[in-house]
């Protein structure tokens, strides 16, 4: 079952509102001894998470996220990607069940489910997802200040409705934007304009690269935006970065409004999304200004 985008969180009795975790989705099967774990897309994850695979859950469907946690015990997505190449402590959080002990609970309410679930993973090392019912703006600022993804809504009366992407579940996400100097663009294989606009912020030592947008962009904002970036062609303005894709490279003279879901560890935007120019000065621009751990603006 899928969440619908949601463009702010909202106060409802009649809805639950839990966290949304920065992980991997997966429906896991256990035959009581063993996980079998299939992701959205019906992919085997057994093999890449062998610790949760392990795990022994009473038999039944559950529904929820592989995790990995960094130092500070945040969620964190990059760490999860190692999983597999290295050794990454990884966890399961439930936050639903469709089925239990071979009998299907699609069709009972939410809050229902829910307490099928909390019995049959009592005692357990998986972790069911705190849901906190009626307040959504309060767990919203929460998460804001805490710099997490986002949280999802689900009506507490709702049934399971397998490969739908209904209303009864909403995802509302902790976006954020920020100013960047655009240095270039790559080039496009699909016949586009271009295919990224590379950006930057710039620090004491020189324009530190953060990452390529790639969305947000028409097909006339593509066609005027290269115009432009042709007419300031010149020398790479980036600081050296082994992550600094072959490009066409510009003077250090737009700034760029991106939208984008959080910074990685890396000091990359995660997500980003074209959203404008601004008349700003460039110089203004700055790491300290911008980057992680600023005051940039939060938009919902």
């Amino acid at each position: 079952m899928l969440a619908t985008p949601w463009p702010l969180p909202f106060d409802d009795p009649d809805w639950g509102f839990e966290l949304k975790w920065d992980g991997v989705r997966a429906l896991a099967y256990s035959d009581g001894s063993r996980l079998r774990l299939r992701s959205r897309n019906g992919n085997d994850l057994s093999g890449r998470y062998p610790a949760i695979a392990g795990l022994p859950l009473p038999p039944g469907v559950y529904d929820g996220e592989v995790i990995a946690v960094d130092q500070d015990g945040m969620p964190s997505f990059e760490q999860l990607a190692r999983a597999g190449r290295e050794e990454v402590d990884v966890q399961f959080v439930a936050f639903d069940v469709l089925e239990s002990g071979g009998v299907p609970v699609l069709e009972k309410p939410l809050v229902v489910r829910r307490q099928i679930l909390a019995g049959l993973i009592a005692d357990t090392a998986v972790t069911l997802n705190d849901l906190r019912v009626a307040e959504g703006l309060g767990l919203f600022a929460v998460i804001r200040e805490s710099g997490l993804e986002g949280i999802v809504a689900k009506k507490l009366e709702s049934r399971y409705e397998p490969g739908r992407r209904t209303g009864a579940w909403r995802k509302i996400l902790n976006l954020r934007t920020v100013r960047c100097v655009v240095g270039g663009y790559t080039r496009s294989e699909l016949g586009e304009a271009f295919s990224a606009l590379l950006v930057g912020l710039i620090s004491e030592n020189g324009l530190r690269y953060i990452g390529r947008v790639g969305s947000g962009f028409t097909n006339a904002d593509r066609q005027a935006i290269r115009a432009a970036i042709d007419e300031m062609a010149g020398p790479d303005p980036f600081l050296p970065d082994p992550d600094l894709p072959e490009a066409v490279f510009c003077a250090p003279q737009l700034v760029a409004h991106v939208q984008f879901r959080m910074w990685t560890a890396a000091g990359r935007l995660r997500g980003p999304v074209f959203k404008g120019f601004g008349a700003e000065p460039v110089e203004a621009i700055t790491w300290e200004a911008e980057g992680p751990g600023s005051s940039a603006p939060a938009v919902s």
